[in-house]
């Protein structure tokens, strides 16, 4: 029998550049879901931006975050992508 993850909870997840994220797992068997939204603003977690924010990125390099979405793929890409709507949205 396959879990169907019915039941499920939300952990603090801390990442190995100190970022933190909310994770929804399955209390059942202990899969990981997805991490939720948390609104704040996007943190690099590779390259040469490494734990710095996007508006931190976009004022030093403007060109390398173009050239990480261009670049980019799968889900660093539309994470990247969401932090840009996100700031847009802000500045608004």
């Amino acid at each position: 029998m396959t879990c169907e993850h019915k039941n499920t909870a939300v952990r603090e997840k801390v990442f190995v550049n100190n970022t933190k994220h909310l994770e929804r797992y399955c209390v059942d068997c202990g899969k990981h879901i997805k991490y939720e939204p948390q609104g704040g603003e996007y943190i690099f977690y590779v390259g040469r931006y490494k734990g710095k924010t996007l508006r931190y990125a976009l004022r030093e390099d403007y060109d390398y975050v173009y050239w990480c979405l261009e670049n980019w793929n799968g889900k660093q890409q539309r994470a990247l992508q969401s932090g840009m709507d996100n700031l847009a949205n802000d500045l608004k």
